[in-house]
């Protein structure tokens, strides 16, 4: 998957057609492992319509909302299956304890039959590792089902990704959605999916790690029979758009000790640790997991917790912003100290298992990664993109390396795997804390490593013609562009651009335009004004333009993308054919054949002397004049 530097610009030399073909393209799923010959198949992500949605009448809303006024706020349900077409990503934890009366205070502000959206709108707030995705999730396995219309988990830490989070939730079959849903622009999917929300079949929205009121307001449906429920830091909400802010504290003693006894029997100390710890859920599964793995005792263990630690007093300076009136930060890094010091850098699975740890710290903090990603980082399995389809293999005993340094992560606690969808995830105060102990520059190379795998990626997903493949991981993508868009250099101008392609694939016109500036801009700096890669940013500007009905704001970036490739290529390189045919196409589609014609003959020329007679290009070239011709009325 190497690209030269010269290919790194490829994915958007193509002749435009005057008529294109459009396909189904939509998110696909992750299937089983399964074993091909000597290498294992590791992931298989395809591209194919999922179920269509149930139309909406008033029989379903009556049924909805029946089975809504069923909802216990007594007690709490058993786990069961989600409705039909909902979108959770997130696994249940099977460790997950205390919280009953959270729970049954978010079931009764969530079943209450208001009028106003807000009063049905509950945020779940408090201080980094206490747990309120957690509280979240265990509410959806737990209530889910009660809501008829679906339950659909929304990613907020990035305000720029919510509208692909929506698109995901709505692809596998809605109720409510129109037809051919697949087959539109990403665009108008986000427009249909906020609009059958609207509708009055209840549903439950979880907006996840959403810290800005605009944001909720943005994104919340101002209407129908939604139900919200929102997981932030954020303690103070205005009261137009909340009904209900419940704190969650730290666990109850109680929970705290049944949590620890998950990891270890009952011993001696056990309460001693959750009285340092100060009861704070995720420093406790860091500690059980400890003790769980180390031959130690908890009075041992709490020893260590109280002697000095250079590793966590490092990530004291820096790990976190955020308050700590009960010291919940010093807790969480003396345990990330503990356990990461466990990594033992002359075993070759600790080795692995530290590696992959600082790479995960480069992703988007708190996302889920796809496990194939993280691993891709790391050099271990190879991708393949063959007829929409994503197959990512690698050789066994590779692959299985690579488990079980994941496999040792998750034993430290140090990570949470979510073996359903075969992702992995850290919390953003651990990635925070591996980030600020980093002294050797380790970081910086798994962050250049991970921003030159995802581009790679995003280029083969960009050339393959089937850019939603690229959607389930596309928060991820964005933060890599966005961290190496403040080097302003060549590379991040190639993030940039092959972002802002994506985008424009995928029918999100207004997210792609500020990319593509930047990349113009940046190499405009760097490479200067008559550069090839310059001529291609004015060309992808043009085309943005041009999709986004603006012939007349697109036209001079054609032009200046064909004034420089005449300069520096020659007037008989494939990409002056490029130019020439865009501002012919462009002029054609202006009402203006007659000053496209001679672009467009030129254009056919130059293909026909460089690539020959029966090159796509060429016959691309070809059906775009004898269209002109044929609308002229030219014999």
């Amino acid at each position: 998957m190497t690209l030269t530097a010269t290919q790194l610009d490829a994915e958007n030399i193509h002749i435009q057609q005057i008529a294109t073909e459009g396909g189904a393209q939509v998110a696909g799923d992750v299937h089983a492992d399964t074993f091909v010959g000597r290498d294992l198949r590791v992931y298989q992500q395809s591209i194919h319509t999922h179920a269509p949605a149930q139309p909406v009448d008033g029989a379903m809303i009556e049924a909805a909302r029946a089975k809504l006024a069923e909802l216990p706020v007594k007690s709490i349900p058993e786990r069961t299956a989600l409705p039909a077409g909902s979108w959770m990503p997130v696994y249940p934890n099977p460790g997950f304890v205390g919280r009953i009366g959270e729970l049954k205070r978010v079931a009764k502000a969530l079943k209450a039959d208001t009028v106003a959206v807000a009063e049905r709108t509950v945020v779940v707030t408090g201080w980094g590792g206490v747990g309120k995705t957690q509280l979240a999730s265990a509410f959806v396995h737990h209530y889910g089902a009660y809501f008829a219309g679906g339950v659909y988990w929304i990613s907020m830490a990035n305000a720029e990704n919510v509208a692909s989070e929506i698109v995901q939730s709505g692809q596998r079959g809605m109720p409510g959605l129109p037809g051919g849903f697949a087959h539109l622009r990403l665009d108008v999917q986000v427009q249909a999916v906020c609009a059958a929300w609207q509708s009055p079949l209840p549903r439950l929205l979880i907006f996840d790690n959403c810290e800005d009121p605009a944001l909720l307001q943005q994104w919340s449906p101002t209407t129908g029979g939604c139900r919200i429920l929102v997981t932030s830091r954020r303690a103070s909400w205005p009261p137009f758009l909340v009904g209900t802010v419940l704190a969650i504290p730290v666990l109850k003693r109680r929970a705290s000790l049944a949590l620890l006894k998950q990891f270890c029997a009952t011993l001696p100390g056990l309460d001693a640790i959750c009285e340092e710890l100060g009861d704070l859920p995720l420093a406790l599964h860091i500690a059980g997991s400890y003790l769980q793995r180390m031959d130690r005792t908890p009075e041992q263990y709490l020893a260590l917790l109280k002697g000095e630690n250079p590793l966590a007093n490092w990530a004291l300076r820096g790990a976190s912003d955020e308050p700590s009136p009960t010291g919940h930060v010093q807790h969480v890094a003396r345990t990330f100290a503990l356990s990461y010091e466990q990594l033992n850098p002359l075993d070759a699975t600790d080795d692995l298992a530290a590696d992959l740890l600082t790479r995960l710290s480069t992703f988007a903090l708190g996302e889920w990664v796809p496990r194939f990603l993280l691993l891709l980082t790391a050099g271990i399995p190879e991708i393949a993109i063959e007829d929409g389809q994503l197959e990512i293999t690698a050789q066994e005993s590779i692959w299985r390396q690579g488990m079980e340094a994941l496999q040792r992560l998750d034993q430290l606690g140090l990570i949470t795997v979510n073996g359903r969808e075969a992702e992995v995830a850290t919390h953003r105060l651990v990635a925070s804390f591996v980030q600020s102990i980093d002294s050797t520059g380790e970081r910086l190379e798994a962050s250049q490593m991970t921003e030159g795998m995802l581009l790679s990626l995003a280029q083969e997903i960009n050339a393959s013609g089937y850019p939603r493949l690229l959607l389930p991981w596309q928060n991820h993508l964005r933060h890599v562009v966005d961290q190496a868009l403040r080097r302003r250099d060549r590379q991040a101008a190639t993030l940039a651009n092959t972002f802002g392609f994506h985008l424009r694939e995928i029918g999100d016109y207004a997210a792609a335009k500020p990319y593509l500036e930047r990349a113009l801009a940046i190499r405009e700096a760097v490479l200067g004004s008559n550069h090839p890669h310059t001529a291609l940013s004015y060309n992808n500007l043009g085309t943005l333009l041009k999709d986004m009905g603006e012939p007349a704001a697109a036209k001079p970036y054609y032009e200046r993308a064909l004034a420089i490739r005449e300069a520096v290529l020659g007037s008989n390189h494939p990409h002056t054919a490029q130019s020439y045919n865009n501002l012919g196409t462009l002029l054609h589609a202006m009402g203006e054949p007659a000053a496209a014609k001679p672009y467009l003959e030129r254009a056919l020329a130059i293909c026909e002397a460089v690539l020959g007679s029966n090159h796509p290009h060429t016959q691309v070239a070809r059906n775009n004049l004898d269209a002109l011709i044929k609308g002229m009325g030219e014999p």
